[in-house]
């Protein structure tokens, strides 16, 4: 070997790692595997990774309700754009703030005056460093570690481009363009129900929708009920579960609480999908929130159009009428922004004496409900009374919200020695069949055991 092609021997080294380092950059995310920082050359092991998520999440067949079953891409597409065109229809009620009477509006001035001035360049870089590099990217096709490694050619478009939706609160009908992919949620997959529809939004949307979640957090714990611990700073969901625990042991065993008292776990089909726009356009109004504020929020929600990724590839062109979006950052604080109205229905059922909620010992207040954005419990006195109260409850709100509690998934949870007689009744009047608990709130499970240890090493597992 010649001297001077001995002397390219560390050139070509260098070239060939910064190669392996490329590669193993465009397989990490196409993988989606995210606790491995850093390590050697894993390029193999993140190939069996992305081979093994697209096994499991290929689509081959689908089944309609009435058993049709839909083979191939092109009529699998079809079915999911009629499928979530019916989601998304809107059932056209106006929201009646007589039925909301005595909400006490949250938002103070001095709030909506900051929520509403002008968004600094800083505070829209700050917005982008906060989402993930490696985010999967919506129709755009780009993800933040491009706009990251490139801010300083595109920063001032991109600046300029949220500015104006800010100044006008018109959006681009290509810049909120939505892919929605489809997420198993189970093993057995039959229809398109048993898929969770996750959102792919433009980066640049995302960046308008960060910049609103963080001058919307600064207030959010002023705002919203205390028993709401989801996304809120300052709120720690551990102590949901604290309570939740001490409410549902002293079912079992308190002897008052076991004869008088019971618990309602709700489980809410298509949460997100389901909210209406008009709902959440009275609800913000209810809080007190500025006009400005308001018409920034519904132009985020009212612009968007959907199409439906089947095995990755975009299928039809979905313009719904209500519902917002899994994989939006603002969508859990809209959501517990109209959780909170149920909030209300529920203590003005507490000041007429209809709900007196579960008090498990002498001078202390009654707790009548807990939630974390859609997974909710309910607490109440075992009588036709109360439980009417709470059917009337969840009427009102699914009427309005266009949420429907799915009373199959629901559960009843009854003091240990409420007669069967009346339990039986109880479940009539709630239209809720699935009893004795046993299940989880929070991912954690609702009751402890006598077998401390084994319960341990649960929750550890969990």
């Amino acid at each position: 070997m010649l001297r001077t092609e001995r002397q390219l021997i560390p050139q070509i080294q260098r070239k060939l790692t910064i190669a392996y380092n490329d590669e193993e950059k465009y397989w990490q995310p196409k993988s989606r595997n995210s606790w491995m920082k850093e390590g050697d050359r894993n390029t193999c092991f993140f190939h069996a990774c992305t081979k093994n998520r697209f096994s499991v999440n290929i689509i081959t067949s689908i089944k309609d309700d009435a058993g049709t079953i839909f083979i191939g891409d092109r009529d699998i597409g079809r079915h999911a754009q009629n499928f979530f065109t019916n989601i998304y229809e809107s059932n056209g009620r106006l929201v009646s703030t007589i039925d909301f009477a005595g909400f006490k509006s949250t938002v103070t001035k001095a709030m909506n005056d900051d929520l509403t001035k002008e968004f600094s360049d800083c505070e829209i870089f700050n917005a982008i460093s906060q989402i993930g590099d490696d985010k999967a990217p919506g129709p755009d096709g780009l993800t933040a570690r491009f706009y990251k490694s490139y801010w300083d050619i595109v920063g001032q478009d991109v600046i300029k481009e949220v500015k104006n939706y800010f100044r006008t609160s018109y959006m681009k009908q290509s810049m909120n363009h939505t892919n929605l992919c489809m997420i198993p949620k189970i093993t057995n997959l039959v229809t398109l129900s048993d898929y969770r529809p996750i959102a792919l939004c433009n980066f640049l949307y995302k960046i308008i929708s960060k910049c609103l979640v963080e001058r919307l957090k600064r207030h959010l714990d002023a705002i919203v009920s205390d028993p709401q611990a989801a996304f809120i700073p300052g709120r720690l969901v551990n102590d949901n579960v604290m309570i939740a625990h001490e409410m549902m042991h002293s079912l079992k065993v308190r002897k008052r609480v076991s004869q008088s008292y019971m618990a309602v776990k709700t489980d809410v089909s298509k949460d997100y999908d389901r909210v209406e726009w008009n709902f959440l356009e009275t609800t913000m109004r209810l809080f007190g929130f500025s006009e400005q504020w308001i018409n920034w929020i519904m132009g985020t929600v009212r612009s968007v159009n959907y199409s439906v990724l089947i095995n990755g590839i975009p299928h039809g062109t979905i313009k719904p009428q209500r519902g917002i979006r899994q994989g939006d950052p603002l969508s859990p604080y809209l959501f517990i922004l109209c959780a909170d109205i149920l909030i209300h229905l529920i203590n003005s059922r507490v000041s007429h004496g209809d709900n007196d909620g579960l008090r498990i010992g002498n001078g202390v207040p009654g707790v009548t409900h807990l939630q974390f954005t859609d997974d909710s419990l309910f607490f109440c006195q075992a009588n036709a009374r109360n439980c009417q109260a709470l059917k009337d409850v969840f009427d009102i709100y699914e009427y309005y919200s266009g949420q429907k509690i799915n009373m199959v998934k629901s559960m009843i949870t009854f003091g240990s020695k409420v007669h069967g007689v009346i339990q039986n009744r109880l479940k009539s009047i709630l239209q809720i069949q699935s009893h004795e608990g046993g299940g989880k709130y929070l991912g954690l499970p609702e009751q402890f055991g006598q077998k401390k240890k084994k319960c341990t090493i649960t929750l550890l597992k969990e």
